[in-house]
């Protein structure tokens, strides 16, 4: 009698009726591993945070959710707990600038120093021959007189004499020499010839009696009044 009514079967007027299985176990049948699961899911819920939307996260991933917190933040992500900081754009922008100024001071600092004229020793003022190249502000390359270009003016390697050329006229006088590239000249004297040129001559010959300092540069000699911060003169050793 047991089992056919544990399994549903009744006799109702001669006919059996099965009314279905019973759900469940038996009463004296437990399940350990629906324990097992309850115990895991009590941990599972135990873990979450309140008020953390994101809930129970895997130990990798909350350790990759902090090496990106740590790279937006300028924190090096291979040395995550030193917290070194990585140098920023702008320090970096800020240091090129820099670098970038100190060169072109630089640049500028060699630049002026290989423009500026030193005054010479005496021996670079008397061993060269002078060639003229500019009066004033006029350079004599664009006199239309063939002559202009023979102009020149040599110091004498002993004594005071100054020897030279205006365009084909031939010119003589005395020089002193001082400190700090202090040049006069003074006692010209012109041997006029037929093929004088004028306007460069007189140019030159007013100069040359106003100078009053003189400075070389590579093989270029200036000439000086006590007025004028421009050259009067710029002569261009003979090579």
């Amino acid at each position: 009698e047991y089992w056919p009514q544990r399994l549903g079967i009744e006799h109702h007027h001669g006919a059996l009726l099965l009314r279905g299985l019973p759900h469940g176990p038996r009463p004296h049948q437990a399940r350990p591993e629906r324990h097992h699961r309850a115990g895991v899911l009590a941990a599972y819920r135990g873990r979450r945070h309140p008020g953390n939307k994101a809930g129970f996260q895997r130990p990798e991933r909350r350790r990759q959710i902090d090496l990106k917190s740590q790279r937006s933040e300028g924190l090096s992500a291979d040395q995550p707990g030193e917290g070194k900081r990585l140098p920023g754009r702008d320090a970096m922008n800020k240091q090129l600038t820099f670098l970038a100024g100190c060169v072109g001071v630089a640049l500028l600092l060699s630049n002026c120093q290989r423009h500026t004229d030193d005054p010479a020793p005496n021996s670079d003022l008397r061993t060269t021959r002078w060639l003229l190249v500019q009066t004033d502000a006029m350079p004599v390359a664009v006199s239309s007189y063939s002559e202009d270009y023979k102009s020149y003016i040599q110091f004498a390697t002993s004594g005071n004499q100054v020897v030279g050329q205006a365009s084909c006229d031939a010119l003589g006088a005395q020089f002193a020499l001082g400190s700090a590239g202090q040049l006069s000249i003074s006692q010209l004297s012109l041997a006029k010839s037929s093929c004088s040129s004028p306007y460069v001559a007189n140019r030159y010959l007013t100069a040359l009696a106003q100078t009053s300092r003189y400075a070389i540069s590579h093989d270029t000699l200036r000439l000086y009044d006590a007025q004028a911060t421009q050259p009067r003169l710029i002569f261009q050793a003979k090579p």
